[in-house]
């Protein structure tokens, strides 16, 4: 029997409310909460992202990001510097920075935690999956039938995307920013194609996809 999308939704959204929960309760045992030092982290990720970019990577409104950033303003978290023309680019302080790498701690101990009863590939898999779902949806109309993908063609363009985002969310894991980000992906891309070689027993390793 099939699991319905209400009741794939349900355990999501369970899911994500446990991690929320955890990580608030593990975060401010520093004096943070997790909405606070996610901001940290993608400001620290994207030096000179502007206002309206910050808020779209945080799960904000621009209005709530902007409220957000003020209050991490006058807690002494981030500054505000000239950026090109009249952008203003946030940059965090020195207590900022340290609540940062203190906080990243406890967030990896619980995220470690919660899927620790998965196996290594039960885990790669998943990240695939969601990956395969966090991509926008398709708002355009439907493609021509002499465009569509076969199965085989869609399943391997699946794969490979879920693949990226799964190389992509390592790399920003590892502290990575800018352009050390899309080399550790091409790095991480072409050594997936490696073993997918050796798995079909091929003699030659994959090319790496640009």
């Amino acid at each position: 029997m099939s699991t319905s999308p209400e009741a794939l939704g349900l355990l999501v959204k369970t899911v994500q409310h446990r991690h929320h929960r955890a990580l608030d309760g593990a975060l401010g045992e520093v004096g943070i909460s997790l909405v606070q030092w996610n901001a940290l982290r993608e400001i620290d990720r994207n030096p000179a992202a502007s206002m309206h970019r910050l808020a779209e990577l945080t799960f904000n409104s621009d209005q709530a990001f902007g409220t957000l950033a003020a209050r991490l303003l006058r807690a002494g978290l981030i500054e505000r510097r000239q950026g090109p023309g009249r952008v203003l680019a946030h940059v965090l302080t020195t207590r900022g920075e340290a609540l940062l790498k203190e906080g990243a701690d406890r967030h990896a101990a619980v995220l470690h935690a919660s899927f620790a009863a998965l196996s290594a590939g039960e885990r790669d898999t998943l990240g695939r999956l969601l990956a395969r779902l966090a991509r926008p949806l398709s708002t355009g109309p439907a493609p021509d039938a002499s465009s569509t993908l076969t199965p085989a063609q869609q399943a391997n363009r699946d794969r490979i995307q879920g693949e990226r985002e799964t190389c992509r969310i390592q790399a920003q894991g590892q502290g990575l920013k800018g352009e050390a980000v899309q080399e550790a992906v091409t790095d991480c891309l072409s050594k997936v194609d490696l073993v997918v070689a050796k798995r079909m027993g091929c003699a030659q390793a994959a090319v790496p996809r640009p």
